[in-house]
């Protein structure tokens, strides 16, 4: 019985290190997809800038 306790609790950590080692990984694509966002907006205000500068 305790063995089986002990296996239980094992594949309990198990699921558990996967869940936050997925939710880890979600916030680092997230985090990289505002940072391309944010690229992307500051190269569309400069482009914007250089035509209302006519140059």
């Amino acid at each position: 019985m305790e063995q089986v306790d002990q296996a239980l609790i094992i594949q309990e950590r198990t699921i558990i290190n996967q869940f936050i080692m997925k939710i880890s990984i979600s916030l680092q694509q997230q985090r990289r997809f505002r940072i391309r966002e944010l690229q992307l907006k500051v190269s569309l205000s400069l482009t914007e800038m250089l035509i209302l500068l006519d140059i």
